[in-house]
């Protein structure tokens, strides 16, 4: 360990000792400033000594008695962070290095130490930024340079983790040997290159209320020449077989720049009710800017619906996603949807006269979306708010829409993944319904619940049971559903 004298500015010249720490892969430096107090300095003093000494436990006791002389001095938090990082308490180095920057953000290796510290706690999205302005701040440092290489690997953007290590034993050579090893390492890794991949999921459902409707409505069916064929009938269960296929083509990979196709094909087979069967397409091009914790994300999407063999609607989406990795675990989304919605059920389009259908549902929607994200090893956890405004052509459906959802899962024993999604949205209607001439307001609520295990490496077995619920004030728009799966995903 080498020891280096300097002069410390203040009344009068002292000879104080800077410690060059060499711990794991790289070296801290201690540097000289004016303290607020000769019995601070006293305890600055005996820390530095038994810190060369090694003893780095009784060294903190006496850093932290001259912190609390002296609060607002970055280089005593910056003396008692470096030893915490020679003691792995990596927690406090990390809360002494905040203290540090927050007195003085341009306090030489503030920002480094605490880039470190948080490296070494497996803060990586928070340590790479630091370690960048570090960088930038001393540009003829070695040490922000390999640390920011490591950083750089950690997260997965090996060519930036080159180019730093390289640089950085360039700079600071006597440190290369440390650092050797981790640059092999990052060389020898081969990130995934597979662009693309798919799902394709089948079994069984029992669905209790295909038709989504009440056992009492009031509602007439109508034949396409608009005959009325009386009150739907009361019988809405059936079993069915859906056919799900998920695939993603990404031919763009980057360090900052990603784009990709994504598509969702959704089929529900009723063995009875194939009036009710659904087919839904849905694709999206999206492109990802990474600029440092933040991802941008412009995408454009449609989303094409059959049912009954027949056009149901067609929407076509256009929007943007902010995602920010506020720590390790912890990223915020905040999402923004603008909507061309065209329905082509019968009854809902504009007849030959245009204007003249006054059920026309056809318009469009904007939507705003916030979102917070907590992952660990046991699982993960997303909690979403957002508002959207429907407006159309005709009446009945122009509304403002209130929705939360909780999203989770959780690695349980035996391989097995738990599942869950609740969702409550209030809709609240800005036009008189017209058949019951009073303003709509529904409560909707849903709840999924499933159990995933992995049969192979390329195939899992499901189990899940979903409930609906929509409470209105209106009995034709109230219903509940069951839904209840066993199936099998087959995965590349």
């Amino acid at each position: 360990m080498g020891v280096t004298k300097s002069v410390r500015p203040g009344g009068k010249l002292r000879i104080v000792l800077l410690v060059i720490c060499a711990y794991l892969l790289g070296g801290l430096i201690f540097s000289g400033l004016a303290f607020a107090s000769e019995e601070s300095e006293l305890y600055l003093a005996r820390g530095d000594k038994l810190y060369l000494d090694g003893k780095y436990a009784e060294a903190r006791d006496q850093l932290a008695k001259a912190a609390e002389l002296d609060p607002n001095n970055p280089e005593i938090w910056s003396l008692l962070g470096t030893t915490d990082l020679a003691l792995k308490d990596y927690q406090a180095a990390k809360e002494a290095f905040t203290k540090t920057v927050a007195l003085d953000p341009d306090y030489p290796r503030g920002k480094l130490y605490l880039g470190v510290a948080n490296y070494f706690l497996g803060n990586y999205a928070e340590a790479e930024p630091l370690l960048k302005e570090a960088k930038a701040q001393a540009p003829n440092d070695g040490l922000a340079h390999y640390y920011l290489g490591l950083a750089n690997a950690a997260m997965g953007h090996h060519k930036d983790a080159l180019t730093n290590l390289e640089s950085g034993m360039n700079l600071s050579p006597q440190f290369a040997l440390g650092f050797k090893g981790y640059q092999e390492a990052v060389k020898s890794t081969k990130p995934e290159i597979r662009p693309y991949s798919f799902a394709l999921t089948t079994g069984f459902e029992y669905d209790d209320n295909v038709k989504v409707l009440p056992d009492n409505t009031t509602v007439s069916g109508r034949s396409p020449n608009g005959m009325s064929l009386g009150q739907y009938k009361g019988h809405k269960a059936d079993w069915r077989t859906p056919v799900i296929l998920n695939a993603n083509y990404e031919p763009l990979r980057t360090d900052q720049w990603t784009a990709g196709v994504r598509y969702y094909g959704y089929t529900g087979l009723n063995y009875r009710l194939s009036a009710f069967n659904i087919v839904d397409q849905f694709g999206e091009l999206y492109v990802k800017y990474q600029l440092n914790r933040l991802t941008i994300n412009p995408f454009y999407s449609f989303d094409y619906t059959w049912q009954g063999g027949v056009p149901f609607s067609m929407f076509n989406s256009v929007g943007m996603r902010f995602t920010l990795a506020e720590t390790a675990n912890l990223t915020g989304d905040l999402v923004y949807l603008y909507q061309n919605r065209d329905f082509k059920y019968f009854g809902s389009q504009t007849s030959n006269a245009p204007g003249s259908n006054a059920f026309n549902r056809t318009g469009y929607m904007n939507q705003v979306g916030l979102f917070q994200t907590l992952a660990g090893r046991l699982g993960s956890l997303r909690l979403g708010l957002f508002w959207q405004r429907e407006l159309t052509d005709g009446i009945n459906w122009t509304a403002n829409w209130y929705r939360a959802t909780i999203e989770g899962y959780l690695n349980l024993p035996w391989k097995i993944l738990a599942y869950s999604y609740f969702e409550y949205a209030r809709t609240v209607c800005s036009n008189r319904d017209s058949v019951a001439g009073i303003f709509r307001r529904d409560n909707y609520y849903q709840a999924i619940f499933q159990l995933r295990r992995p049969v192979t490496s390329w195939m899992n077995v499901i189990a899940g049971y979903n409930h609906i619920s929509n409470p209105s004030n209106i009995q034709d728009y109230q219903y509940d559903r069951n839904i209840y799966q066993v199936l099998v995903m087959f995965y590349y």
